[in-house]
């Protein structure tokens, strides 16, 4: 059994990349499983002035979204063509 855990700042591009593995999968007759995890967030507080006016903030949030992708097989031509056709946005990674 192997799994992709995918992670990504950007949920669109994500859901695409799984939409691509997806329709890759029923192609080659592979059984897969998707699970998507929490989103996490992360928040981050910077001063706008130099000075004292601890008024004056700037708020920032990242927020990262991921998933798991559980499969079966013994082609290892269809894991090499996932890791070269990933996108930049997303962060995979693969548990053989």
């Amino acid at each position: 059994m192997h799994k992709i855990l995918l992670t990504s700042t950007s949920k669109e591009s994500l859901d695409l990349y799984i939409a691509v593995l997806k329709t890759t999968f029923k192609k080659v007759n592979i059984f897969h499983s998707i699970f998507y995890l929490p989103q996490t967030l992360k928040r981050c507080t910077l001063l706008k002035s130099p000075h004292v006016h601890k008024k004056a903030k700037e708020h920032f949030e990242l927020r990262t979204y991921g998933a798991t992708i559980l499969f079966i097989t013994e082609k290892n031509d269809i894991i090499k063509f996932l890791i070269f056709n990933k996108p930049k946005s997303v962060h995979a990674k693969f548990f053989f």
